[in-house]
């Protein structure tokens, strides 16, 4: 679940361009690289300092995450992260929770067997791209001479035991749920402007995890909100937003979801499902407006509007707002039920109706008739390949070919034949049907046990036995099926590995080889011009990849 790209991508391309200063352009000017990062990285930060202070970070839109067994799917769609950047995600992304298990370092994060739970992380990255050759130093190297002339804006999904903090997203909840505790009228504690400043600053760093009202009094209920609002801006951000500090890049992400599962001792899942959580949400400034032009009004006052009886008295109530809750309807007791209390009659199908004898209206011994149920219609026969009455029918023929009326003997199967389908014997011999692998009469089974073309995290085409491939460091290449064991001097057994890599142009004079057995699985090493392709690139290098087994 991560960009494909010609090269590989990092949290952003390091550069140090001030993003407080634009380049200011005079006649003569001699413009270099320097300059036009610097007019970049100014408007980068002007677009992205817009949408973190204004908008916050969220989901955009899409970006919704099921599960089916233990692969997961996260779909298109896009994403503002807690720095302001824009991330899209253009087609669906899928894992399998099994194979991300399988990684070494994988296993050693989420710990021994039990319940666990892992959190889908949506990144920022960038990745340079669209190499062009470039003049230099003579004597270079076809590869030497070639640079990334652009910068692709990337994504990363990664599953990770720890969800990335984001404070002003939790403190901004926090900020929703004090608002609503706010109701105006008399009570305690009644909020003035010194209480509401230590209230917000307490939301800063602190949930108080209580609902208890917290009361406005009505004369001063506006001038005391719109301080709310300004306290939250001047005092509370500033505590808990980035302002131009350093910060570790890599611990900015999104939470799409979280999923738990039950992790076994051999670091397989089981019972993968999503928690019960939503990401943050990013609503467009059209939806808020129509959202607000169609939600019904509330009560303002903070009295409980009190039930309505039948028969209940009127109170007018005493609080001065408009649409009080304090005043009461009054609303007719309801009529009694006319008739005896004696059970209505039963009908019944078919049932003969009676006038019944009393005289009061809505009596209960009279009884309405009900017409008879008509009788279930004849089902015909079966017809076509299957005839006969349902509970005593045959099959005579299968796709309009007859079926001989011959009992069939021990061990026969039904075949087509002569243009009939009948009972016959199994064939045998040199026409039984095989799925070996061919060696010399009296030599121990030789069996094919895995195959594929394969790069690092995919594969071109489909695999045989599972085979998946990962790399571990600048070239090498981890793969595994399912069912390695690795081969000793004790075993009888033994592994052939059959590897031939894929031309690539950018990866010249490629070579591989075996560089060992290992407990999980086996180790080939790729070289281009006899150097290690590096480990971000080998997702990019496909190797036709085939393991035999043999026994001694």
């Amino acid at each position: 679940m991560t960009c494909q790209t010609e090269t590989p991508c990092s949290a952003t391309l390091t550069s140090s361009p001030s993003p407080d200063k634009r380049v200011r352009y005079g006649l003569g000017m001699l413009l270099g690289v320097a300059d036009f990062e610097q007019e970049q990285a100014w408007f980068l930060e002007q677009d992205r300092g817009h949408a973190r202070t204004l908008h916050g970070c969220g989901v955009v839109g899409g970006l919704g995450v099921s599960v089916t067994g233990t692969a997961l799917k996260v779909a298109p769609g896009m994403a503002i992260d807690g720095l302001g950047r824009v991330i899209s995600v253009c087609g669906d992304q899928c894992a399998d929770l099994n194979a991300w298990l399988l990684v070494p370092e994988n296993r050693k994060a989420i710990g021994t067997p039990g319940t666990k739970t892992l959190h889908v992380v949506l990144r920022y990255c960038e990745c340079a791209t669209d190499l062009q050759p470039v003049p230099g130093q003579p004597c270079r190297t076809a590869e030497e001479t070639m640079s990334a002339t652009r910068i692709t804006a990337s994504f990363s999904l990664d599953l990770e035991t720890k969800a990335p903090v984001c404070p002003e997203e939790a403190a901004t909840v926090r900020f929703g749920r004090w608002l609503r505790r706010l109701q105006v009228g008399s009570g305690s504690p009644t909020l003035d402007a010194a209480a509401i400043d230590a209230e917000l600053k307490a939301l800063a760093t602190t949930d108080p995890a209580v609902s208890t009202p917290l009361y406005l009094p009505s004369d001063t209920a506006e001038a005391l909100l719109r301080h709310a609002l300004a306290a939250w801006a001047r005092l509370v951000r500033p505590l808990i937003c980035c302002h131009g500090e350093k910060v570790d890049e890599t611990e900015i992400g999104v939470t799409l979801a979280s999923i738990g599962f039950t992790l076994a001792a051999d670091f397989t899942a089981s019972d993968v499902k999503l928690l019960p959580a939503d990401p943050p949400v990013l609503a467009s400034t059209r939806l808020i407006q129509e959202a607000l032009l169609n939600l019904t009004r509330q009560i303002v006052p903070g009295n409980t509007v009190q039930p309505l009886a039948f028969g209940g008295a009127a109170a007018p109530g005493n609080d001065t707002a408009y649409s009080r809750a304090d005043h009461v309807h009054y609303v007719p007791p309801l009529p009694d039920i006319p008739g005896p209390g004696a059970a209505v009659k039963a009908l019944s199908f078919g049932g003969v109706g009676e006038a019944g004898t009393l005289a009061t209206f809505s009596r209960s011994d009279h009884v309405h008739p009900l017409p008879p149920l008509p009788p279930i219609p004849t089902i015909p026969g079966l017809a076509g390949d299957v005839t006969g009455a349902i509970g005593d029918n045959q099959i005579e023929q299968l796709q309009g070919k007859v079926v001989k009326a011959q009992s069939p003997a021990p061990n026969q199967v039904l075949t087509f034949r002569d243009d009939v389908w009948q009972p016959l014997d199994v064939p045998t011999g040199s026409t039984a049907p095989t799925d070996v692998v061919l060696h010399p009469a009296g030599l121990p089974d030789f069996s094919l046990v895995a195959a594929g073309v394969m790069a690092s995290g995919r594969s071109l085409g489909p695999t045989y036995n599972k085979l998946e491939a990962k790399a571990t460091g600048d070239g090498l290449l981890f793969l595994s099926f399912s069912g390695y064991k690795q081969p000793t001097a004790r075993t009888r057994f033994a592994l052939l590995v059959k590897a031939l890599p894929v031309v690539h142009k950018e990866f010249p004079a490629l070579s591989v080889s075996l560089a060992g057995f290992q407990a999980e699985g086996f180790v080939l090493e790729v070289l281009s011009n006899g150097k290690p392709v590096p480990e971000g690139v080998l997702d990019q290098v496909f190797i036709h990849v085939e393991v035999s087994h043999f026994a001694a």
